[in-house]
């Protein structure tokens, strides 16, 4: 990998004339950070000998001006760098969000991508840091060892020997560094995965009684953690020890040399004091990397990391905005797996739906039902074959149009954490108050949302643990029906209603039939059969049948290819399913 790579070219070239300007800046700063010195040497080799107030009091006034001047370009390069790092934060907030969101659906790479915005907290601290502003003054060392020569060039060498060491040492230590952060690193993120897992199953835990065992692989997982951040600390500690001991011990040391060139007439007092000041300033930025460098690494990591995602995002689609479709859907030879994952378990699936169809999806337990149904909305990418409304590919609607298109309720209802009408709205800051009435009374939720203490503004917690499982989902099918979408996918909306709620299911489904939508519904309880004109059997993730619900169900009592056969005449086809679901369960 090259040291800088286009993505990097592309961030400095962004920020060029700010980064020029700090450049500037910090030659200004390491320029007055010699004021120090030349005050001193203007002391003992001016003032003393001449014992002139006046000399000293216009000499002490301009050291007081150029430390202010130092003080004002100091603070300032600082607040440019801070403008960068939130420049490149706000650059890279939205993509990488996007990622995190993506990477949740694939589950091979949630981890690594989940990170993504943390890395790029990192990132932003270290611009705003110090670390950042040592590596600008390296440049501007030379600066301080060319002074140390023209003092005298034993000084200069002594100085550039120093420089050399440290150098070296800072080297070996990033060398022997690099595997114990890693390590640090990886567990670090495995402890918090685990502590992240463990509130996430609290309450399973707790009434089974294995939170003590929870616990116990938390410490263990953190004894790891503290051992190998314990021995990278170690190892830093050393190194950062070694490095300033170097500099105190040159610095002292010169005070000695340059006190043998006083005596032998080849230096005066002034640039013995001057010398030691201004080697260890040369020095300063070196020490100062050395102090920051674990937050260098993981900022240099975090970098790292930020370009490979980016790298492997696909591209932004060119899509325009297309008429919203009102006619079919078409779904060809599609084959879906769960993503992230090189198995694909619901396969060669083709069907067509027009408006106002209603399809609904049985089979056993385990079949791809659900499987099915986030391939068609586009939840989990196809292996193979196309979803298409009124013929153009569901891809080509940008993000903006799909929310006006598709109405997906999962099996497993999940809300975001804010407030109830945020949730409805799906966080459309242009949804209206009416918007969002009718999606609720269409669901049946609105009398149930005005019984919760702030009605519409009530919080639903994270994950909206507030409120019930049938809440839950009766506020899931309001934001599945909110700006009555074409295609409305419904798995199993009705697993945690009670009989209110199923009415209301009910009645938002002959609503979405009578204005034209088209709606998928995995059904497991046979009632809900009675709302489908078309049936859509799915059994070991193989499309056994689909046409007419009777047609489909009359198939099923008849000998033939289709596995929910019923094998005794007397029972009804209904029956036949519901025993065929019991066994695949």
């Amino acid at each position: 990998m090259p040291m800088i790579s286009d993505f990097d070219r592309a961030i400095l070239k962004h920020n060029k004339n700010i980064i020029i300007y700090v450049f500037c800046l910090s030659g200004c700063v390491n320029f007055l950070m010699l004021t120090g010195a030349i005050y001193m040497l203007q002391v003992y080799d001016r003032v003393l000998l001449s014992k002139s107030g006046s000399t000293l009091f216009f000499i002490t006034l301009m050291m007081l001006v150029l430390y202010l001047a130092l003080y004002f370009f100091d603070v300032y390069r600082q607040k440019m760098l801070a403008i960068v790092g939130r420049d490149i934060e706000e650059q890279l907030t939205r993509p990488l969000f996007h990622i995190s969101l993506h990477a949740s659906l694939k589950r091979a790479q949630h981890d690594r991508q989940n990170w993504a915005v943390r890395d790029l907290e990192e990132v932003g601290r270290f611009m705003a840091g110090s670390g950042l502003l040592a590596i600008f003054d390296l440049p501007w060392m030379p600066m301080f060892v060319v002074v140390c020569f023209l003092f005298h060039p034993l000084i200069g060498i002594i100085t550039v020997g120093a420089m050399i060491a440290v150098i070296a040492l800072t080297v070996a230590g990033e060398m022997i560094a690099k595997r114990p952060t890693r390590e640090v690193t990886a567990a670090s993120r495995a402890r918090q995965r685990a502590a992240e897992s463990a509130q996430r199953g609290a309450e399973v835990a707790e009434a089974m009684g294995f939170s003590q065992a929870l616990a116990n692989r938390f410490i263990d997982m953190s004894r790891e953690y503290h051992r190998t951040s314990g021995r990278l600390a170690t190892l830093l500690i050393e190194i950062g020890t070694m490095t300033r001991t170097i500099r105190i011990a040159i610095q002292s040391f010169l005070l000695g040399i340059a006190a043998w060139l006083v005596i032998n007439d080849q230096a005066t007092p002034g640039v013995m004091i001057a010398s030691s000041i201004i080697a260890s300033r040369a020095l300063a930025p070196i020490d100062l990397l050395v102090g920051r460098w674990r937050s260098i690494i993981q900022a240099r990591d975090s970098w790292t990391r930020i370009k490979q995602l980016l790298d492997q995002a696909p591209p932004p689609s060119a899509s325009i905005e297309l008429p919203l479709p009102q006619r079919d859907l078409t779904v060809e030879k599609l084959s879906v797996g769960p993503s992230g994952s090189p198995n694909v378990t619901v396969r060669n699936v083709t069907f067509t739906l027009n408006a106002g169809d209603v399809l609904g999806v049985i089979g056993p337990s385990g079949s791809g039902k659900s499987t099915l149904v986030r391939g068609v909305a586009g939840v989990w990418a196809s292996a193979a074959g196309q979803v298409r409304l009124d013929g153009a590919l569901l891809q080509q609607y940008p993000p903006d149009q799909r929310a006006q298109i598709v109405g997906y309720l999962p099996q497993d209802v999940q809300l975001i954490t804010g407030t109830v009408a945020e949730n409805i709205a799906r966080f459309n800051p242009a949804a209206t108050p009416p918007q969002i009435i009718e999606a609720a009374k269409m669901a049946g939720a609105h009398d149930m949302i005005l019984t919760l203490p702030s009605g519409y503004a009530t919080p639903v917690g994270e994950e909206g643990l507030m409120l019930s499982g049938g809440q839950r989902q009766r506020i899931g099918l309001a934001r599945a029906l909110f700006g009555q979408p074409f295609l409305l996918q419904l798995d199993e909306p009705n697993s945690n209603l009670d009989s209110t709620g199923e009415k209301a299911l009910i009645h938002a489904i002959r609503q979405a039939h009578k204005r034209g939508a088209i709606v998928i519904l995995v059904a497991h309880r046979l009632n809900m059969l009675e709302e489908v004109n078309k049936l859509l059997l799915v059994v070991d993730g193989e499309m056994r049948a689909f046409g007419n619900r009777d047609d489909v169900l009359a198939s099923m009592n008849r000998p033939g290819p289709t596995a929910l056969q019923n094998r005794n005449p007397g029972k009804s086809p209904e029956i036949a399913l519901q025993r065929q679901e019991s066994q695949g369960a």
